[in-house]
């Protein structure tokens, strides 16, 4: 399946997808909110990462519009709303790397916490973990769309591009005027040019006949 042509179910799926992907974000987002708060300040602190401190998780609701509107889009096909999704998809593309980011820079290193809060921080580090092994499905499905959209609004400026009023002419001074795309219509617009010349050699052949002194060049 190119990217060029995804068909309006398939845009459906990747909607759904990053939609599932967002609600999951946010509903970790809400655990680990919880577990942080109920840490007890000891000897040695607390357990929060930057990516608690940023909010990484949350930003799984720009991942939710960005599938809400690729959903529209397929459903009510406009520039507006495609253009829309497009911008919503780059914006979680920019977002996923981000958090991605952050969350290897958590993973990397463990600082030291309170024995109290040791349990409150290795299991927020495995939910980190499990948001870390999303980010490459919700890059790939925002990534996909995005290159598909613009493929798409590419191809539709393309074809929208009609010449009014064209006029193509030959040697001998005929035209044609009209809506006309050249790429397209040109060898339908050369046979129209060709029977016009031949009516117009017809007319001729018929007035030298008739006039035996007309004279005209063919």
């Amino acid at each position: 399946m190119a990217c060029s042509k995804i068909s309006t179910a398939n845009i459906l799926v990747l909607g759904v997808i990053q939609v599932m992907v967002g609600i999951f974000h946010v509903l970790m987002w809400y655990f680990l909110l919880v577990l942080y708060m109920g840490q007890i300040k000891g000897t040695f602190g607390t357990y929060e990462p930057l990516t608690y401190k940023t909010g990484c998780a949350l930003w799984g609701i720009f991942y939710i519009l960005a599938g809400a509107f690729t959903i529209s889009s397929a459903k009510k096909p406009s520039r507006n709303l495609v253009l829309c999704a497009l911008t919503m998809n780059i914006v979680s593309i920019i977002l996923v790397l981000a958090a991605a980011a952050l969350t290897l820079s958590e993973l990397s290193r463990f600082q030291t916490v309170s024995y109290r809060n040791f349990a409150q921080a290795k299991l927020g580090r495995e939910v980190s973990r499990v948001l870390l092994l999303s980010y490459p499905l919700e890059f790939v499905v925002a990534l996909v769309y995005s290159v598909s959209s613009c493929t798409q609004l590419l191809g539709v400026r393309h074809s929208s591009t009609l010449t009014r009023n064209v006029q193509w002419s030959g040697r001998d001074g005929l035209s044609i005027t009209g809506w006309y795309e050249p790429r397209k219509h040109t060898e339908q617009i050369l046979l129209q040019l060709y029977r016009i010349k031949n009516l117009r050699n017809r007319d001729i052949l018929l007035k030298h006949h008739q006039n035996p002194g007309f004279n005209s060049t063919l």
